[in-house]
């Protein structure tokens, strides 16, 4: 249960709604100040952070802006969205145009982690978890426009964030759980549902706490899961007290690839929004 004095679901979703809204309207300053002076991006999960305060004094998030956002038309499609405490989780489609022309789609889970201050609710951390590696294919497989496009933004990425950055994003295609850790989350919903216990023994870490999460769920279904450095985001469909729900998980893994901790983005209903 929430507690009493976290604020009401459309006050975070007015937050986090504003993200894409000032994305497609091109409103660079506007974005930057959604965020904490602390706020962080990880995009995807598993490469670099960026920064709003970068160790160097630099405004990483403005840097952010300028390499992948700045002159792009990004469109979210959104299927669902889910709550944990102050964070809110998206399942989305990216739409992307390029300049040149190229779009491109990408399935992606969206977490946004929100802290409540004295300039109001604003986002502490912004994790998008899609797989870079379907990305790179879907573009060797797009063509010429597609090879253009992502040299363009290479030179963008070397020329905003230097080779650091270059090296940083590279993470996400060489660091992670991938195929493996997808499979596993979605085992572990098949194992949660038939409450097979040996299963469970061997999906999840020894001190896992996810087992908390997971033991009053009377059915779990894991569907479309993306892996991202050591996470797996994924949609859930469950039922707890006969009850049916629906939202998004993030499973992260150990060293040894097993699952230690399950949080559940649960979908509320909510007049205001329908």
């Amino acid at each position: 249960m929430l507690r009493a004095m976290q604020p009401p679901l459309d006050q975070l979703m007015e937050v986090v709604e504003a993200s894409p809204a000032m994305v497609a309207a091109q409103d660079r300053a506007g974005w930057v100040s959604l965020f904490a002076p602390d706020g962080i991006i990880e995009d995807p999960v598993g490469a670099g952070p960026h920064l709003r305060a970068g160790p160097g004094g630099e405004d990483q998030l403005g840097l952010f802006w300028d390499t992948f956002i700045a002159g792009t038309d990004i469109r979210f499609e959104v299927a669902r969205d889910g709550r944990h405490d102050l964070a809110i989780g998206r399942d989305v489609t990216i739409h992307t145009r390029f300049a040149s022309g190229f779009t491109l789609q990408v399935p992606a889970y969206v977490i946004y982690e929100l802290d409540e201050g004295a300039d109001g609710l604003l986002v502490t951390r912004l994790a998008a978890h899609w797989s870079l590696r379907r990305m790179v294919v879907k573009v060797l497989l797009g063509g010429p426009l597609a090879w253009w496009s992502m040299t363009l933004l290479s030179l963008r990425l070397l020329a905003n964030q230097r080779l650091r950055g270059i090296l940083g994003y590279l993470k996400a295609l060489t660091r992670g759980v991938f195929g493996r850790g997808e499979a596993a989350a979605v085992a572990l919903g098949r194992a949660v549902a038939a409450k097979d216990e040996a299963a469970l023994g061997a999906l999840l870490a020894d001190t896992s706490p996810a087992r908390e999460a997971l033991v009053d769920l009377a059915q779990l279904r894991v569907s479309n899961p993306i892996a991202c450095g050591q996470t797996v985001a994924a949609r859930i469909d469950f039922a707890r007290e006969g009850e049916p729900q629906t939202g998004v998980a993030l499973f992260t893994f150990d060293d040894d690839r097993r699952i230690r901790t399950a949080t559940l983005f649960v979908a509320e209903a909510d007049a205001s929004r329908t």
